[in-house]
């Protein structure tokens, strides 16, 4: 990502930190997260009470109410820091306290959430539980892979799947 697009996602997230928190334009907010979810943009759109960059540590640190919405997830944490790389490229992104992740019907919870772009995986720690429809998949560690579905759930892992009339005989969980 370069500087500028950094830039102009913290001038989108100073322009809208706060407002969920404190209605000021919540109803604006809400029609522009609709309208990303709806594919109108492929932009991301993040909201937050607090916004810090760090140019010497490279890092982007959002606090407070933080909502990410993205035509693929919606993120909601108490905190969200992104990392960049010497030439400005996202390295890491880690969301903390009463992390929520949504993707169509599976929602992810957990304390702790962080995502590496090198491996394209999602690590999500602190009583991490998935949940798809009323499949609940529960761990002390699930990793996941968005790009090839792949998920290792370690230690103490339980999968409790409930039967679907329009599933039966698929063995995949979600």
């Amino acid at each position: 990502m370069s500087i500028r697009k950094c830039l102009f996602a913290a001038c989108l997230a100073l322009a809208g930190a706060g407002a969920w928190a404190d209605g000021s334009n919540d109803a604006v907010d809400r029609a522009t997260a609709s309208w990303i979810k709806e594919g109108g943009t492929n932009s991301t759109m993040i909201t937050s009470r607090r916004l810090t960059y760090e140019p010497e540590l490279r890092e982007a640190i959002f606090e407070g109410n933080v909502v990410v919405v993205d035509p693929e997830v919606t993120i909601s944490s108490d905190t969200l820091r992104v990392r960049f790389s010497e030439d400005n490229q996202i390295q890491t992104v880690t969301a903390q306290g009463s992390v929520t992740i949504t993707q169509g019907e599976r929602v992810g919870t957990g304390a702790e959430a962080v995502y590496s772009v090198a491996d394209g995986q999602v690590v999500l720690t602190g009583s991490p539980r998935i949940q798809d429809g009323k499949n609940i998949l529960k761990a002390d560690i699930i990793k996941f892979s968005p790009n090839t579905s792949r998920i290792v759930c370690e230690p103490n892992a339980t999968l409790i799947m409930y039967p679907d009339r329009e599933q039966r005989g698929k063995l995949s969980p979600f």
